[in-house]
């Protein structure tokens, strides 16, 4: 009896261990691999909200991993588009990183995801209340 008691204490910790695996505690791993399918897929598994996509992209966008950023953005408008803040993170990368945006984003993507009548609307926190 206590094997199986031992046994399901440790599912439970392996269980509570994984579950504590955010998308924003893989940034660091993505971005030492070069590897970002990991943490795309937890995004998409854990059905990350916009905010949760805002903090990856603040991670990545400050410690200057902009390829990284681009890449994630991009899934956050196709997952999103209607959240202003995928709007704002588009528009920064085109801003800020042209050749980035060039090769992350063709006229398709933009035409179908971007809509620069609410990215312009967003202020410097990403948030189109704060101006």
């Amino acid at each position: 009896m206590t094997v199986w008691i031992a046994i399901g204490a440790a599912l439970l910790v392996l269980w509570m261990a994984s579950a504590r695996r955010t998308p924003l505690s893989l940034v660091p791993a993505a971005v030492r691999s070069g590897d970002l399918a990991p943490l795309r897929n937890a995004l998409e598994v854990t059905r990350a909200g916009p905010n949760d996509y805002d903090q990856v992209l603040k991670r990545l966008w400050n410690g200057y991993h902009r390829e990284q950023a681009a890449q994630i953005a991009k899934d956050f408008a196709m997952r999103h588009r209607a959240a202003p803040v995928s709007q704002y993170w588009l528009r920064k990368v085109m801003e800020d990183e042209p050749a980035i945006a060039a090769s992350a984003f063709d006229e398709g993507f933009l035409a179908r995801w971007y809509d620069p009548g609410v990215a312009a609307s967003c202020g410097k926190c990403g948030s189109c209340s704060c101006g």
